[in-house]
C-alpha cells in the first residue's frame, strides 16, 4: 500500500517491496518471528524509514480437523489443500487440520492422478482460471458462489466444463441445512403444498 497521510509518504508491505520502493534501513533485524513457521510479516515505513512491523498468522477454525476426519470416515480417500500463501504456511495449516497433501500451487494439485474433485474457494475474481484449468485436467468441480464476477466470464467457465465433460456444482449451502432438507421432504411427501420464505430485519 502506498499512501499520503498528513503529508507523509506511507508504505505498507513485505520487506522486499519496501526495499524496491527505496527504504534502505536494515529493518528486518528487529523481527523476532520466523516466516518459515507460517508468519507473514508486513512492514510500515514513513518517509523512507521503517517505523514498525506486524506479524500475521492464519489460524484454522477449531472444527476444521474434525470435519475433515468425518469426511474420511464417510469414504473420502484423500483430502488435498491448495493455499495461496507460501509453502511454510500451507504446510503448517495442512498439518493442523490433518490434510494428506498440500501445496501452494494449484497446478501441482491438478496434475495429481489421485485428485478427482476440486473445491474452488478462492476470491471470486480468481475462479475462472482455476475452473478452466481443473476442467482441462479432467477434474470435477465444486465452485463457491458467485460463480464469476461478469456474465462473459461465467459463460467461458460453463463452456470450459461442458467441453471437458466434467461434473460441476456451485455452492448453495442453504440446500443442505437440516431445516431446508426437512421442508423438501415435507413437500415431496405432499405434507406441504409449497414453501414460503420470510425474512425479517430486527
Amino acid at each position: 500500500v502506498k499512501a499520503q497521510v498528513n503529508g507523509a509518504a506511507i508504505l505498507v508491505g513485505r520487506a522486499q517491496w519496501l526495499r524496491d520502493n527505496g527504504v534502505k534501513d536494515d529493518f528486518t533485524k528487529s523481527v523476532d518471528l520466523n516466516e518459515t513457521e507460517g508468519w507473514s510479516l508486513i512492514f510500515v515505513a514513513r518517509d523512507g524509514h521503517c517505523v514498525g512491523w506486524v506479524g500475521l498468522q492464519d489460524k484454522t477454525r477449531a472444527e476444521a480437523k474434525e470435519s475433515l476426519a468425518e469426511l474420511k470416515d464417510s469414504g473420502v480417500r484423500r483430502i488435498a489443500m491448495v493455499s495461496g500463501d507460501r509453502q511454510p504456511v500451507a504446510t503448517r495449516v495442512a498439518q493442523e487440520i490433518g490434510c494428506d497433501v498440500w501445496t501452494a500451487d494449484y497446478h501441482e494439485l491438478l496434475a495429481r492422478p489421485d485428485v478427482d474433485v476440486v473445491d474452488v474457494s478462492v476470491p471470486n475474481d480468481a475462479h475462472e482460471a482455476i475452473v478452466a484449468a481443473a476442467a482441462a485436467a479432467g477434474k470435477h468441480i465444486y465452485c463457491e458462489k458467485p460463480l464469476s464476477v461478469t456474465v462473459a466470464e461465467g459463460k467461458r467457465m460453463v463452456a470450459a466444463v461442458e467441453q471437458a465433460g466434467v461434473k460441476t456444482q456451485m455452492t448453495f449451502n442453504f440446500r443442505f441445512f437440516p431445516a431446508i432438507l426437512r421442508a423438501k421432504q415435507l413437500v415431496a411427501e405432499k405434507v406441504m403444498k409449497g414453501a414460503v420464505q420470510e425474512r425479517a430485519v430486527l
